[in-house]
């Protein structure tokens, strides 16, 4: 009989990953954003053209779950729309630029986030995620102490070390814990938010405000174009 709440593993394939377009638009910025995105274990990172037709060919036909698009001058908010209507509203935009108002019209053509440039890659891979919960950007929570989901400092601590692309026995060395300890926080944290695997949860502690955004270094990995 399968247990309700499943024992964590210590490899990726533990969880459900969340499948990210990410629109290549051949800058230096843009492929390192790839490959830093490509170490966030929670994530499948898939390289796309930076084209309106071809996002939406392979949007079409391997929806994501969230697509990334840098800010394209008037492109960009139809793009946004196509990509909605393409997926029946079933994939999240994000939107990466310089602040301005078309940075700004993006939100209220349907995009979940909009982000900086200088955003760091743990603030990417968390909007990232929340962008799958579906909820508006301006209406999740501002962080606080739990978001009142009863976890405790240390289960977040896990939860947010996973967001950032740490493996159990990766988070386990810089907590110095054992990853026996981290696995029952992670039973622990499934309980609590009955869910199953760790995106459903990273993402319930974003939506409730439960897990704020810290800095990390990230560091270059591969990355393989989408097939043709």
């Amino acid at each position: 009989m399968t247990p309700a709440h499943p024992e964590p593993e210590s490899n990726d394939t533990a969880h459900t990953r969340t499948r990210v377009f990410v629109a290549d638009d051949g800058s230096i910025v843009c492929n390192g954003l790839i490959a830093a995105l490509t170490e966030i274990g929670l994530l499948e990172i898939v390289k796309v053209e930076f084209t309106a037709s071809r996002i939406l060919e392979s949007v079409r036909r391997v929806t994501p779950d969230v697509v990334i698009i840098p800010l394209w001058e008037s492109g960009t908010v139809p793009l946004i729309r196509q990509v909605r209507d393409a997926s029946s509203e079933s994939t999240a935009v994000l939107v990466i630029g310089e602040n301005g108002p078309l940075l700004d019209r993006s939100i209220g053509t349907g995009a979940a986030a909009v982000l900086s440039w200088r955003a760091t890659v743990p603030e990417v891979s968390l909007a990232v995620i929340a962008a799958t919960t579906g909820e508006p950007a301006q209406a999740r929570r501002r962080p606080s102490a739990d978001g009142g989901l009863g976890l405790s400092g240390r289960e977040l601590e896990v939860m947010r070390l996973a967001a950032e692309g740490l493996t159990n026995s990766s988070a386990a060395r810089a907590l110095h814990l054992s990853e026996a300890t981290v696995k029952t926080y992670w039973r622990r944290v499934f309980r609590k938010l009955d869910v199953h695997d760790r995106t459903t949860a990273v993402a319930a502690a974003i939506s409730a405000g439960a897990l704020p955004v810290r800095a990390a270094d990230p560091a270059p990995f591969p990355v393989s174009p989408c097939p043709a």
